[in-house]
């Protein structure tokens, strides 16, 4: 039963882990998109202007 235990345990730090990477990572994207968004939408108003 303890091995089962310390089976449970290790899978769940695994997708703890795993969830903690992936939403970092969006968070780390999502941050990328919105500067790549600002410096285009400068980039537009100085040549139309």
């Amino acid at each position: 039963m303890s091995e089962f235990k310390a089976q449970l345990l290790g899978i769940l730090i695994v997708i703890g882990v795993f969830s903690a990477i992936v939403v970092g990572y969006k968070t780390l994207v999502d941050n990328t998109w919105d500067k790549i968004d600002q410096e285009m939408s400068s980039l537009s108003i100085s040549t139309t202007e």
